[in-house]
């Protein structure tokens, strides 16, 4: 089983932490996820790349 380490806010296009930290993602990399369109590979990527999450982390999405 899988838990969640963060949850993408499609409406303000933020990533919600575990912590309940709330960090604001980048224009062109929230422009990839939308309620049509829920694929968060970018999210995901770019949060791996600025060491917001870890590689394995799993993230859920509220529309």
């Amino acid at each position: 089983m899988h838990t969640l380490e963060a949850m993408y806010l499609v409406e303000v296009q933020e990533l919600m932490l575990g912590d309940g930290q709330c960090v604001k993602v980048p224009q062109q990399v929230a422009d990839t996820v939308s309620p049509e369109h829920l694929d968060l590979r970018f999210v995901k990527n770019w949060a791996t790349r600025c060491q917001i999450l870890t590689a394995g982390a799993d993230i859920g999405v509220v529309v």
